[in-house]
């Protein structure tokens, strides 16, 4: 076993732990992702149950105006 074999399985074994250092980073990256996604997605449905609860507040302001006849009610 010369110099060279034993410098070349070293560097085999330290782009095997480079490469798996990596793959973690990439997980870790998409984990990331995916939360944010979720995140941005969580507060898009809070944001629209907040619009819905004024115009909800709005509407009972003025309780006249949900029974506005509009022409198509069958009663």
């Amino acid at each position: 076993m010369n110099w060279l074999t034993v410098l070349s399985a070293l560097a085999r074994i330290v782009l095997a732990i480079l490469e798996m250092a990596r793959e973690r980073q990439a997980k870790g990256a998409g984990r990331a992702e995916a939360i944010a996604e979720s995140a941005t997605h969580a507060l898009d449905l809070i944001r629209k149950a907040r619009d819905a609860r004024r115009a909800a507040a709005d509407a009972t302001v003025d309780p006249g105006r949900l029974r506005d006849d509009d022409g198509f009610r069958r009663d």
